[in-house]
């Protein structure tokens, strides 16, 4: 059996126990927690439709695209790209770190903007999901653990953890391809975790404090995590990681709100699913017109209306977008299946791994079922640059080459 679907399993009976504890509790959890449930029977349904989206994406979808046999373009070309793509990888994210901090965008929670030519040049270069494509397809590299530690740094000083999460997923598959994935070995791995995880939290939570206006530095951070209790905080850091994990709630609170969600879809404040990411973002800069939100941003403003700036996105679902647009919904289900398609045949026309299918499989669920269209697609927009990225240094060493003859011959 795949490791993969054993975390799939995770996922769904994770999404199962919450499906009774709101039947029981008669709450919804995490950020949809102001939200009241439906009825039993449709709670029912809709945890039904959540789970076909998990089948559809990571066993129907997936294993269609791994069987179809794609030929790497670049097989034959010398030498290996690993070392040169891990240079240009690790100078990208430095680059963007001494940005970051320059500028103080970026960061979660904040509202602060930069309008920038340097900040539109990092919108077209997204460096985070650059190293993702980077880290399946050559995870082997010399370059692999600079790159590494610099995108975990760099997610850390912005207030995101999920990497953590990212990066365990990616991993434990390889461990347990290799055979080394013992039970006393994720025994040992979750207790650390576990233990680790309030620290990761509650730095996160300082880091977008900071980012929204709030005053302090390393010493403060120290001080009041020293004076929290950590078996509190241990129980705490861990209910919020599954609440964030589980999307039953979410799809719920999209369910309970469609009457809101269709009367601004109708009057054009939401922007459209396919409208979603940088391509809907230039066409509105560059026609002058308002900027729409995104159904992750309306879902937000929703669950806290009294809120003068929404600077968070909650999760609608793609099965949410059933009932946010439900004409539209077969499109919607097609336009998501083709940015999977892109992203998949761009990674592996680059080069085909167990870690890059790994990768493509997690990049889904992560983004594709929790309904996060805009960053799906610049998860396949980064897998298309990834592969100009090859193409470019092909291009280059053949003119190298040629210019080198022309110089011999010269000679």
């Amino acid at each position: 059996m795949r490791i993969r679907y054993i975390w799939l399993a995770f996922f769904l009976i994770l999404n199962i126990t919450y499906f009774f504890l709101i039947l029981s509790n008669r709450q919804l959890y995490g950020e949809s927690n102001t939200v009241s449930p439906p009825s039993g029977e449709t709670t029912f349904l809709l945890l039904l439709l959540l789970i076909a989206s998990y089948v559809y994406f990571q066993i129907i979808l997936f294993e269609a695209a791994r069987k179809i046999r794609t030929k790497c373009l670049f097989e034959s070309d010398q030498p290996p790209f690993d070392d040169t793509v891990g240079k240009i990888i690790a100078v990208l994210q430095i680059g963007f770190v001494i940005y970051f901090i320059g500028a103080g965008t970026y960061v979660a929670g904040s509202t602060q903007r930069d309008s920038s030519l340097l900040s539109k040049i990092w919108v077209l270069i997204p460096v985070d999901l650059l190293f993702v494509v980077f880290y399946g397809t050559y995870r082997d590299s010399k370059y692999f653990i600079l790159n590494f530690a610099i995108w975990i740094t760099s997610s850390l000083l912005r207030g995101w953890s999920g990497v953590v999460l990212t990066a365990i997923f990616i991993e434990s598959c390889r461990l347990y391809r290799k055979g080394k994935l013992k039970p006393k070995y994720v025994i040992y791995g979750a207790a650390l975790l576990a233990t680790s995880y309030p620290f990761l939290l509650f730095f996160k939570l300082f880091i977008r404090f900071l980012a929204v206006g709030g005053e302090g530095n390393l010493q403060d951070f120290l001080t009041l995590y020293e004076s929290i209790d950590v078996g509190d905080l241990l129980l705490g850091s861990l209910q919020q990681a599954f609440d964030r994990l589980q999307l039953l709630s979410s799809l719920i609170a999209t369910y309970q709100l469609k009457d809101l969600f269709q009367f601004d879809m109708d009057k054009g404040l939401i922007a459209p699913f396919w409208y979603e990411g940088i391509h809907g973002i230039a066409f509105d800069i560059l026609s002058g017109s308002e900027q729409k939100i995104s159904a992750g941003q309306a879902l937000a403003s929703y669950l806290d209306p009294f809120s003068t700036d929404i600077n968070w996105n909650a999760n609608p679902t793609m099965a949410g977008w059933l009932f946010i647009s439900p004409a539209s919904m077969v499109f919607n289900i097609l336009y998501v299946t083709a940015l999977c398609a892109v992203s998949f045949f761009a990674t592996m026309s680059v080069r085909r791994t167990d870690d890059s299918l790994n990768v493509i499989w997690y990049t889904w669920l992560s983004l594709a079922i929790p309904g996060w269209y805009g960053a799906l697609f610049l998860y396949a927009y980064s897998s298309v640059l990834f592969l100009a990225l090859h193409i470019g240094i092909v291009l280059y060493r053949n003119a190298s080459a040629k210019n080198a003859r022309r110089a011999c011959q010269a000679s």
